[in-house]
């Protein structure tokens, strides 16, 4: 383990095994530390993109929140994915840590997280879905909006998920958009959604829209923060006091 800072807080690093990271942000009183109702400390888990608009993290910290993160860079929500967030999951739980940590999904942390929720339901406390990737069909494929196609990351993806060539890619019917909805909303995991409505990147009609959408036809706890003529960046809100009003409503 090593120490150093992040924004002013002590932070941790474990590299647990090659090409994997792990971090977790103090913050800096004890006495003050944000508890659960079982009286383990609060945890938000920032994903993907850290450090990328840490508006929240940064309030939360404040609050006597811990921040974590691992790194699942290009796994696109899939079996490796799963298993570095379950590992961290574990560890932090282990530690005497919330077992209910809020989950932040930012554009392709999207699908991690929405996929992580059905692997391990109930485990979320609420999840932060911020302009997500929730659809690999719309992105990074590009069958819908073709100028949404990345080559790049699409390869990577179709290596993550083990498909063979496009057609698998498109043919697969387990992308979060379709797949997660019903066992979240089963699971009574609060979901909030903010939404750039005017998004190049990630088509919001083919993605967050929808999703919300079907959580909410199924009897999901959610609610929605739409962005007006917003573009994929900025992520987040700043300030983020709307964000932190539905994590206020929401958790016990």
């Amino acid at each position: 383990m090593t120490t150093s800072t992040w924004n002013g807080y002590e932070m941790e690093r474990t590299d647990p095994e090659p090409g994997v990271a792990r971090l977790l942000v103090k913050p800096r009183a004890d006495a003050s530390l944000a508890r659960d109702a079982e009286g383990r400390p609060r945890w938000y888990w920032k994903v993907h993109f850290w450090g990328a608009f840490p508006f929240v993290d940064l309030a939360l910290l404040a609050r006597g929140w811990h921040v974590a993160h691992a790194t699942v860079d290009e796994l696109y929500g899939g079996p490796e994915c799963m298993r570095r967030m379950d590992s961290l999951y574990d560890e932090m739980v282990a530690r005497g840590f919330s077992r209910h940590p809020v989950l932040c999904g930012m554009s392709r942390g999207g699908l991690d997280t929405a996929n992580w929720a059905v692997h391990r339901a109930g485990a979320p406390g609420a999840i932060v879905l911020d302009n997500p990737v929730l659809d690999m069909r719309s992105w990074p494929l590009g069958a819908g909006r073709p100028a949404s196609r990345s080559p790049w990351c699409l390869e990577n993806a179709k290596r993550a998920w083990g498909f063979a060539d496009d057609a698998a890619a498109r043919a697969f019917a387990g992308n979060p958009v379709d797949a997660a909805p019903a066992p979240i909303a089963a699971a009574r995991t609060p979901v909030l959604l903010v939404q750039a409505l005017a998004d190049t990147v990630v088509p919001p009609e083919e993605n967050g829209l929808p999703f919300f959408e079907r959580l909410r036809a199924a009897g999901g706890v959610c609610e929605k923060i739409e962005k007006p003529g917003a573009d994929h960046h900025p992520h987040s809100l700043d300030p983020p006091d709307a964000i932190l009003a539905f994590l206020d409503r929401h958790l016990p």
